[in-house]
């Protein structure tokens, strides 16, 4: 009695992929997330203290490792902290 063999044929598998399935190492890859940009020191970023503030500009001054976080300085000088939802980078 022969045992089948489990394992697919090496040459199907490349005929799958010619014709265009999609391979095991590609599929779950993609993310519907757009990509973030973590601004660097120095960049400038717009801000609002908070909904009914009028937006601001800062310049970042640290960062918080492991997290989206920032650390930034007011055109006033005074230093801030704030998360990822607070604030947005401008693009030069």
């Amino acid at each position: 009695m022969s045992i089948p063999n489990q394992s697919p044929h090496p040459t199907a598998a490349i005929a799958d992929q010619q014709a265009g399935a999609p391979s095991v190492s590609s599929i779950g890859t993609s993310s519907s997330r757009p990509p973030f940009y973590s601004p660097k020191l120095g960049d400038e970023v717009r801000f609002k203290r908070s909904p009914s503030h009028h937006p601001e500009q800062g310049i970042v001054c640290g960062r918080m490792f492991g997290s989206r976080d920032i650390e930034i300085v007011d055109m006033g000088a005074k230093p801030l902290r704030l998360d990822n939802s607070q604030y947005e980078v401008i693009q030069p």
